[in-house]
Formats: C-alpha cells, structure tokens, sequence
C-alpha cells in the first residue's frame, strides 16, 4: 500500500494545483469563485425538485421547494388553517417565472391577488392561497408524479396543472406505439431521463444521472466544476444560435415565419407525433383522475398557448419565430411547424377527455385549453421574452383567460368547499 502512497499524493497536488488555477481565473475575470448554492435536489419519483430555502429563478423557495409569493417564504404547508381555499399552480419554467423577474409577477402570485379579490366580491367565506409548483423542464408526466407524491399531502383544495410545451421538447419519434402498449408509453414518459450526464438534472433514473447530479452538487464547492458548468452553458447557447442562424442563412431553406397554418404539410408528421400525444392524452387523464379517492379536490388542466400560434407577431417575436426554423430531428419539417401540429393534436385530445368527463365529474374535474388565448393580439404587443417564455404581458393575457373561463367554475368549487367547512 505504501508504494502507492507518492502517487496519490501526486495526484492530490495536482487536483489541487487544478482547483488553484480555476480560483484563480475566476477571481481574476470577476466571476463568482464557487456556484453559492444548490437550487435542486434529488426526490424519489420525480428526478429533481428545487431545494428549500434557496434562490430558483431569482425567487426564494419556501421549506417545502415551493416557489414562494414574497411574503410567505417561513410557510408551513402541512398545517392549513380552516379558512384557507389552497390552490397548487403545478407546471414547468412558465409557470416557476422565467422572465418575470419579479416576485409579485409570475402567475400564482398574480392569481392570487386576482382570486382574494373576487372571492371578497362574491363574497365566499375562504381565503385563497395560491402556491407556485412551477419547476423548469418539467412536463406532464412529472406533474402528476409531483401531485402524487408531495402535493397530495398538502391537503389541496385546487390543483391547476398548466403545461403541454414541454411535451413537444420531450418528443420521441424512434418508438412506435401500437394499441394499449403501457410498456412503451411508460418508457416514453421517461424516455428524457436517458441524456447525458452533464446535461442537468433530468436523468436520475440512471447510474450517469445520478453522477451528473453529484457534479452538479460539486459546483457549490470546486471552483474547477463551477468553471466547466459554467463554460460548458455558455458554450451550448453559443452553438444552439450560431445552429439556427446557418440554417437560415447559408442553406437557404427559405421557410417563413407563418406556421400556424397546417395546410399543405405532409401528413407523415402525425405518424412521427403519435407517441408524444398517446402519451399525453394518457398523463393528463391520469392529472384529471388524481382526485378519485379524494373528490373534494378539483383538479383543473390547462392547455397553454404558445408563440408559434399568436395572431399577429412583433418584430421581436417574429425574430424569436426564427430560432424554432430548423428541423425537427432529422425530419422535413421545422420545429416550430412541428410545435403548432402537435399542440392541435393535443387539443383533440383534450375535447375527447373532456366530453368523457361531462356530467357529475364536471364540478370538480376539468380540461381546457388556451390556444386560442392569443389569437387577438396585435403586432405591437411582445407577448414573449423567448421563443417559449411569456412576457409580463403574456402573463396578463394568461390571466384573463384565467378569469373568464375558470373563474366561476373555481368559486362554485370554493363554496361547496365553504359550505362543507362550516
């Protein structure tokens, strides 16, 4: 064993020597020497969640991971007072906030200013609380296993789940489902969990993920790892948009900004999507059946709009439009053609489970969509900061559609709720 001794201490130095250097680059160039903190963390069945009492997208989370409203970041969420009507806003980074910027902006703040007030108006006896359950990357799947295995035991009143964009990011065009094929649709849903390790923190289903995640937690405290995940970021945007701009400018494909017209697109782009809306048909009626051993909860899904479909675009949209001009793995089609097909598609889907789930399920079970949410905006309103985030005013447009089609059918739910607690 001695003989290895001088080798070890070899290598030691020398790691050292490395995490010296990287120190003293980042000082030197002004950077933050170590990441100061670790946003995310690892929780059984859903991969990663944002840890407590940390700074994600420039919000603090609460004790729970949620994202807090500002004023109740010390909230204890397994205690609920009676006249508490608790709501779960459970999505990806549109609904944690990227852009926003703002505590008091992204959506479940919002909506809870707007619910206190006309719950006030309308006079119903309860006090909502509106929780942020927004987690970057997250989709439809993650949803329901986060509802599942955290959110249920936070005696909810409401849980709206508002995603479908991240489903076309997780698309998988290499499976091919036939009939009720659960193996295959359940290997879809976790298909995403098979990156790289360095990727982020979605693959913790596998040896690499779980080496990914522990590189990750080494940022907090090895100037070395800090570097590289910052440098290796930094050099991913770079590529990604020096990608699409070839693509536009030197092969010439010639495409247009307008892809919100189906006509005219081969039809072989169903047949490539298939999987991605089996499985989304199958994860959302799964969100809508989660409050079968518990009716009291409503359970309200929400299609989202996206930028591909908005009416009228400004120039700074239609130059984010661009981005999404490339193709979509391999195939013939771009992304963006591609993104609005697959949000048709998903609409379909969500008519049939909702004429299924008419009658006596209507009260507390629901599937809308808000496709057509932009449908009036005009040229001179951005309604996205990117080609997948919302803007401030985006939001608003949100939160509109959110008053005139589901506010009513919350309050109904909110006064049964009251009328039981009393």
């Amino acid at each position: 064993m001695r003989k290895f001794l001088p080798y070890l201490a070899l290598v030691a130095l020398s790691l050292a020597a490395i995490e010296l250097l990287s120190w003293s680059y980042l000082k030197m160039t002004g950077r933050a020497t170590v990441g100061t903190r670790n946003e995310y963390r690892y929780v059984p069945h859903l991969g990663y969640f944002p840890a407590p009492f940390q700074e994600v997208k420039g919000f603090a989370t609460d004790r729970h991971g949620f994202i807090s409203n500002g004023y109740d970041v010390d909230r204890d969420l397994t205690r609920k007072d009676s006249g508490e009507y608790r709501v779960f806003v459970i999505g990806s980074s549109l609904v944690a906030g990227t852009c926003v910027g703002d505590i008091e902006k992204h959506i479940a703040s919002r909506l809870e200013k707007q619910l206190r007030s006309e719950f006030q108006r309308q006079q119903i006896p309860l006090t909502p609380h509106v929780i942020n359950a927004g987690v970057s990357g997250y989709f439809s799947i993650q949803g329901v296993a986060l509802f599942q295995h955290v959110i249920r035991n936070l005696q909810p009143d409401l849980a709206i789940f508002f995603d479908g964009v991240n489903e076309i990011q997780n698309a998988v065009d290499r499976m091919s489902l036939r009939g009720n094929d659960i193996r295959a649709l359940m290997r879809s849903n976790y298909d995403q969990y098979s990156g790289a390790a360095l990727q982020d923190f979605d693959d913790m289903f596998s040896l690499a993920g779980l080496g990914g995640q522990l590189f990750k937690w080494s940022t907090g405290y090895l100037s070395t790892a800090w570097l590289f995940e910052s440098e290796r970021k930094r050099f991913k945007n770079k590529i990604d948009k020096e990608t699409a701009r070839l693509v536009n400018a030197v092969e010439g494909r010639g495409w247009t900004v307008d892809v919100s017209d189906y006509t005219g697109l081969s039809r072989d782009i169903d047949e490539q999507l298939k999987p991605t809306v089996e499985r989304y048909e199958r994860n959302v009626r799964d969100a809508l059946s989660l409050n079968e051993f518990d009716p009291q909860i409503a359970i309200l899904y929400i299609l989202q709009p996206t930028l591909v479909e908005a009416s009228a675009k400004s120039e700074r949209e239609r130059e984010l439009l661009r981005e999404l001009m490339v193709p979509w793995q391999n195939s013939p089609h771009t992304i963006a053609a591609t993104r609005a097909r697959f949000l048709q598609l998903a609409e379909e889907a969500l008519g049939r489970i909702q004429r299924q789930t008419e009658g006596t399920d209507a009260a507390n079970r629901r599937a809308l969509s808000f496709r057509a949410t932009f449908d009036n905006k005009g040229a001179d309103n951005t309604y996205f900061c990117d080609n997948v985030h919302y803007s401030f005013e985006g939001y608003s447009a949100i939160l509109r559609a959110f008053e005139e089609q589901t506010f009513p059918w919350i309050f109904n739910h909110a006064r049964s709720k009251a009328s039981g607690r009393s």
